[in-house]
Parts: C-alpha cells; sequence; structure tokens
C-alpha cells in the first residue's frame, strides 16, 4: 500500500540502496497499485501470473518470468487468472552501479542507464534465446537477499552487472527517446491526476475538478482514465479510499465510522459494501483476520 501513488519511501539505505520484496496476493485481488518511483526495480513472478502495466503498454507475466520497470516509470499489476501469485520486487537505485572512475563500463553503459537515454527491455520469458540467463540471474540476486551472507552485497552487485553484460553482448538495450510525444503527454496527464488524488482523497472529488487539471472535458477524461488504469475514476477513489482504511483498521483500534468518514466515505453502509467488495470481508473481520 501506497501513501501517494509517486512512492517517496527510501528503499535500502545510503551505503546500499536497493531492497527486496516478497508478497503473496490472493485471487481476484489487484497486485500492485498503479504507482511511480525514482528507482528502477526488477519484478519476478513466483507462481501464478499478473498482468504487469509499464506506461502506457502491458505485459503478460507468468511464474518464472520478469519485467523490468524504468525509474520513474507508472507501472502496476493486475491479477491474470484465477489462483493469485506471489512475487520477488527489487527495486534500487541505478546509482548504486556507478564506478569510481570515468571508463569504459561507466561512459558507455551505466551513465545511459542512469540520463534514462537508454533502458533494459523490459520483459524477460525462459522462451526467448538469452533471457534464461538474466532470469538466473535474478535468482541469484533472490537468494543472496534472501540469505544475507556476509558478502551478500556483492553477490547482488555481481549479478546485476552479469545482467547487463548479457543485455551488451546481445545489444538488446532500448532507447528511450523512441517514445512518442503523445504518450509521454499522457503519462504526465495521470501522474498529474493521481497525485491530486492521492493528497485529496480524504476529500470530495469530482470528474470536473480531475478533468479541469488536465484541460479535458469530462467525457474525455472519464474515456482517457478508463483507459490508461483499467478502472473507472470513481472506481479508483474508492479502492485508494479503502486501501487507506485498510491500513487505518489494520494498525489502530479506532472505530469503522470514524474511519470510512476520514478516507472520504460519507456512508457507512455504502463504505461497509465497497470495503467487502474490494477485501472479501467487512471491515470488522478484516481487523480479526488480519490481527490473527
Amino acid at each position: 500500500m501506497y501513501s501517494t501513488p509517486k512512492e517517496n519511501r527510501f528503499h535500502g539505505n545510503e551505503r546500499f540502496p536497493l531492497a527486496p520484496y516478497w508478497l503473496q496476493i490472493d485471487p481476484n485481488q489487484l497486485v500492485v497499485e498503479l504507482h511511480w518511483h525514482e528507482e528502477a526495480e526488477f519484478f519476478y513472478v513466483l507462481e501464478g501470473a499478473a498482468l504487469v502495466q509499464i506506461g502506457t503498454n502491458y505485459y503478460p507475466t507468468r511464474a518464472g518470468e520478469a519485467v523490468f520497470i524504468p525509474g520513474g516509470d507508472i507501472h502496476a499489476a493486475y491479477p491474470l487468472g484465477e489462483t493469485g501469485c506471489s512475487f520477488f520486487a527489487v527495486v534500487f537505485n541505478m546509482n548504486i552501479l556507478r564506478s569510481g572512475i570515468n571508463d569504459v563500463v561507466q561512459n558507455d553503459y551505466i551513465l545511459p542507464l542512469i540520463e534514462g537515454s537508454k533502458s533494459l527491455p523490459l520483459h524477460y520469458s525462459n522462451h526467448q534465446n538469452g533471457e534464461q540467463v538474466i532470469l538466473a540471474n535474478l535468482e541469484g540476486i533472490m537468494k543472496a537477499l534472501a540469505q544475507k551472507d556476509l558478502g551478500h552485497e556483492l553477490t547482488v552487485k555481481a549479478h546485476l552487472y552479469l545482467i547487463l553484460a548479457n543485455i551488451a553482448s546481445h545489444n538488446r538495450w532500448v532507447i528511450r527517446h523512441t517514445a512518442s510525444l503523445a504518450a509521454t503527454n499522457r503519462i504526465d496527464s495521470l501522474k498529474t491526476v493521481l497525485n491530486y488524488i492521492g493528497t485529496s482523497y480524504m476529500n470530495r472529488i469530482t470528474i470536473k475538478d480531475m478533468a479541469s487539471l488536465i484541460f479535458m472535458s469530462e467525457g474525455h477524461f472519464c474515456r482517457f482514465f478508463k483507459a490508461m488504469v483499467r478502472q473507472t475514476p470513481i472506481e479508483y477513489i474508492n479502492s485508494f479510499r479503502i486501501n487507506k482504511a485498510a491500513d487505518i483498521i489494520q494498525h489502530t483500534d479506532r472505530k469503522i465510522l470514524d474511519i470510512a468518514m476520514e478516507v472520504g466515505f460519507d456512508n457507512l453502509s455504502y463504505f461497509i459494501k465497497k470495503f467487502r467488495d474490494q477485501m472479501n470481508y467487512t471491515p470488522a473481520e478484516y481487523r480479526q483476520r488480519i490481527r490473527q
């Protein structure tokens, strides 16, 4: 659960700006909320499948497959199939790959990634030639971060460099400036609206409010939002508010009515219905279950 669509938390620490995450997602639950952060990310599906959105593109990603998410790119993951999924993600600041001198590695390979003019390929499958090596290195990163043996940081960086070496050897870099201006404008407009929702969800939000932010008519805005987010604006706002409420319910003993009002619902019955629809439990049942 992200406090705002633009994630601001620090991953890892200043000495090693990299952090791993393992998550298990129940069937029909949203896998990863739409958000973005400045760090890059590898997302590796361990079981089940997910439909991963990166910008305006979608990648069906099944067990044993992975995606790379460049820093700053808006992304989400949606259920694919009815079995749920589990995944491993490693989020890292690209500066972790810098070297202390301006050698060929620094200038030709690392700096273009940091500056955003180049990217790694976005999707990796065992069925594609050469990508098995990259997936094996991701498994090596996962193992090293799980075991945390002395010197595991060296192992993780070694695997990251081996991934870059594999991509360089096959010249599979993605040139980033080829993205169309229209696609960039759509993403920037979406970020504007999502940031507004993330800071105003506790108040009344209208379609007119959101549409005016990006100079669209209300009808055009609703079509744009649904195409980009796979939810209507109201569905997204309700989902965002429910996730906020779930976090408060989990960590406090506050009354359900007070929580509903705080996250922007003015009708308790409607809040309970939407909560049950999204979380498969009423708020009271969810609190009891999560604390068992």
